[in-house]
């Protein structure tokens, strides 16, 4: 009868045993696919960021009379942002899934241009005084206005 027993406990903590072990692995499992969605939406809130802050400190830093302009260019939606002072232009663009900007003192030149960010689109709108942007990446996008001083 004690053997009985014996082996009946043994086969009650083997189940117990198998049971905290299925249960351990379906939360790591679940915490490794949380974790990496949480993952990839935080990379594309850190690439508008990145995207919203150089659009904002780009066109802040040269914003007076005639200074933001728009440009198509073979069907490339140009932002021209001129700096007098240095009496260069920033050309800022999305192509080929990435934010662009060519820093040049002539012409556009898409083969001088560097990558800034990777975004799934960029467009924007340019009315008087006023920008008006959207940004997107993965299923997130993100709009925007800067206002400019057009007084200067």
């Amino acid at each position: 009868m004690s053997f009985r027993k014996y082996s009946l406990e043994q086969l009650f903590m083997l189940f117990f045993f198998i049971a905290f072990s299925l249960v351990l692995s379906f939360i790591i499992y679940n915490s490794s696919v949380f974790f990496d969605s949480m993952d990839a939406s935080n990379k594309s809130y850190e690439n508008l960021r990145i995207a919203r802050s150089y659009l904002f400190i780009s066109v802040k830093s040269a914003d007076s009379k005639d200074a933001i302009s728009k440009e198509v260019v073979d069907d490339l939606e140009i932002l021209c942002i001129k700096n007098k002072e240095e009496n260069s232009v920033k050309y800022v663009f999305f192509d080929e899934g990435y934010l662009w900007e060519c820093y040049t003192d002539e012409g556009f030149d898409k083969t001088l241009s560097e990558k800034i960010v990777a975004l799934s689109g960029f467009g924007f709108t340019i009315d008087s005084e006023l920008i008006t942007y959207k940004l997107e990446f993965g299923d997130i996008d993100f709009s925007g206005n800067l206002v400019l001083r057009a007084e200067l």
